[in-house]
């Protein structure tokens, strides 16, 4: 990646929240898309609805769970063409679609899938960004789910260690 990517990088993660893992995000989304800078930004504003952190998370929301579903699907079918799940790099994207379909899991009366969602999220989030607090958030994400689906007990000991 050269100076000008980088710099791209980071003005793009700095309208993410400017944190490293989200400058890491920036650097393999250029280098995995393989776009110009000139074409990188319009590929993200055209997109930025099927990112689940910005669609999924916002139609959460909204108890738009329909449209969340739908938005992930999209989100899904270009993280495969990224890579498979096993791809280190993209353990915090997969860890994003499993966290939100696992919402609207529990919304369409589906907890013991939406706990194995959660679980999973959690997993992949804290491989990739181990003992941060975006690990610690899919965590207790996962706790609340649990807590839904009835496993009081096992939530709070979860809630307890955080």
């Amino acid at each position: 990646m050269d100076d000008a990517q980088r710099e791209a990088a980071r003005e793009l993660s700095s309208g993410l929240g400017g944190s490293p893992l989200y400058f890491s995000y920036a650097q393999g989304q250029i280098k995995s898309l393989d776009l110009s800078l000139v074409e990188y930004p319009n590929f993200i504003q055209k997109r930025s609805n099927l990112l689940p952190e910005a669609g999924g998370t916002a139609l959460n929301q909204i108890n738009d769970f329909d449209g969340v579903r739908e938005n992930l699907k999209v989100c899904m079918e270009q993280y495969n063409i990224w890579g498979p799940e096993d791809n280190k790099a993209l353990e915090y994207e997969y860890g994003k679609y499993y966290n939100q379909m696992a919402y609207a899991l529990l919304w369409e009366n589906k907890p013991d899938e939406a706990v194995a969602y959660a679980e999973r999220a959690y997993k992949f989030v804290d491989k990739g960004a181990s003992n941060t607090a975006l690990a610690r958030i899919h965590q207790a994400d996962y706790s609340h789910i649990l807590f839904q689906q009835g496993s009081q007990a096992q939530a709070l000991s979860i809630l307890v260690k955080l």
